[in-house]
C-alpha cells in the first residue's frame, strides 16, 4: 500500500519502487530516458528512484498521469502521452481489459435451445477512461458498444479475435475463456 509522506512524497513498500519502474518501463516498451523526460526528472533521478535512494513524488506521477487520489471522483483519463503513441496505447488497453475487464460467455435458451457466444467487456465508472476506451478500440477498427452506462462491449467474435491478435491478454483466466470458447465450439 502506497503512503504519502508530509513532503508529497510516494512510499512504496520496500522493493515496490523499484518494481513500479520497471514494470512501467517494460509494459510501455520505453527506454528509462522517455520515461526520465515525460516525468519531467532527469535520468539520474530516474536511476536513483529504481535504487530507491529516495521515494519517487507526487508530481511527477502526476506528469505521468497518475493522480492521487480516487480514480472514479477524479473522472481520470489515459494520460495524453499514452494515447499519442500506438504501442502505448496498445500496453494501455491490455492492462485495462485484464484488470477492470475481459472475456465472458454470454448464454441464453430459445424454444428449447442453447445458444452460447464469446464476448468482451470493460467496466469503469469513470467517464473519459470510458470514452477513450472506446475511442482506441474504434482506432483498431473494432466497433465497441457502450450500451449501458458504465460498460463498454465487443459482441462479434471476428473482433474478438481482431483483439486478441492486436492487443492480447495477459491474464490467464480471460486466456483459458477465450480458448475454451474455440475447442468447445466444434
Amino acid at each position: 500500500m502506497l503512503t504519502e509522506e508530509l513532503n508529497s512524497r510516494v512510499k512504496f513498500p520496500e522493493g515496490k519502487q523499484n518494481k513500479f519502474l520497471k514494470g512501467a518501463l517494460s509494459v510501455l516498451d520505453i527506454k528509462t530516458s522517455e520515461l526520465a523526460a515525460i516525468s519531467g526528472v532527469c535520468n539520474r533521478t530516474l536511476r536513483d528512484w529504481r535504487k530507491e535512494k529516495y521515494n519517487m513524488d507526487f508530481i511527477s506521477l502526476e506528469k505521468i498521469g497518475i493522480k492521487k487520489g480516487n480514480k472514479i471522483v477524479n473522472q481520470v483519463d489515459i494520460p495524453q502521452w499514452i494515447l499519442d503513441s500506438k504501442k502505448c496505447k496498445i500496453a494501455c488497453l491490455k492492462g485495462l481489459m485484464d484488470t477492470d475487464g475481459g472475456f465472458y460467455y454470454h448464454t441464453y435458451g430459445v424454444n428449447g435451445k442453447k445458444y452460447t457466444y464469446l464476448r468482451m467487456c470493460f467496466t469503469s465508472y469513470s467517464r473519459p477512461l470510458l470514452k477513450s476506451v472506446i475511442n482506441i478500440l474504434s482506432e483498431f477498427n473494432l466497433n465497441p458498444k457502450n450500451t449501458a452506462r458504465n460498460r463498454v462491449y465487443l459482441y462479434k467474435l471476428s473482433e474478438l479475435v481482431k483483439y486478441v491478435e492486436i492487443v492480447g491478454t495477459n491474464n490467464p483466466r480471460y486466456l483459458d475463456v477465450y480458448n475454451n470458447f474455440f475447442i468447445n465450439r466444434n
